[in-house]
């Protein structure tokens, strides 16, 4: 979550600059890439949180 929070701040101010620059700027975030990479990590923690207590508790 903390992740997301800074990185909206990092766009809204990158967008705020390039407007003040120039002519307004719309920020274009690639929904179903980001979705597909949190999904991945995801996928990866539990993984990673269930492997070892599963093998942990066969013995």
């Amino acid at each position: 979550m903390l992740g997301v929070a800074v990185t909206a701040v990092n766009l809204a101010g990158l967008a705020a600059a390039l407007a003040f620059l120039s002519a307004p700027v719309t920020v274009a975030v690639p929904w179903a890439t980001a979705g597909a990479a949190a999904g991945v990590c995801a996928v990866v923690a539990v993984a990673a949180a269930l492997l070892p207590a599963w093998v942990a508790t066969r013995r």
